[in-house]
């Protein structure tokens, strides 16, 4: 809500709606122009934390104690998760 407030605040112009494109078919040059002018989103919470931080229009919709409460929590929890082994990966490099 924070960014999409931001946006109204900024009178900020949409992206053009990609209306008739099957955005899952590469083929097509108008569907390979919109999937590369697209913004791309962070792929792991890591990367994900480090644009929230960045983010003065989120930080000026939340407020910096609660973007830093939610950071510091938020880091926290991601590196236990970094540094947990999986199943998986017991399972695919410890098999000896």
């Amino acid at each position: 809500a924070a960014a999409g407030l931001g946006g109204l605040d900024a009178a900020a112009e949409p992206p053009a709606p990609a209306l008739g494109l099957n955005l899952f078919d590469p083929s097509s040059a108008e569907v390979r122009a919109a999937l590369e002018a697209a913004k791309k989103l962070p792929t792991s919470l890591g990367p994900a934390l480090d644009a929230l931080d960045a983010s003065a229009t989120l930080r000026g919709g939340l407020g910096d104690d609660f973007v830093d409460a939610y950071l510091l929590l938020r880091r926290q929890h991601w590196a236990q998760y970094c540094g947990t082994v999986t199943d998986w990966e017991r399972a695919q490099y410890l098999d000896v």
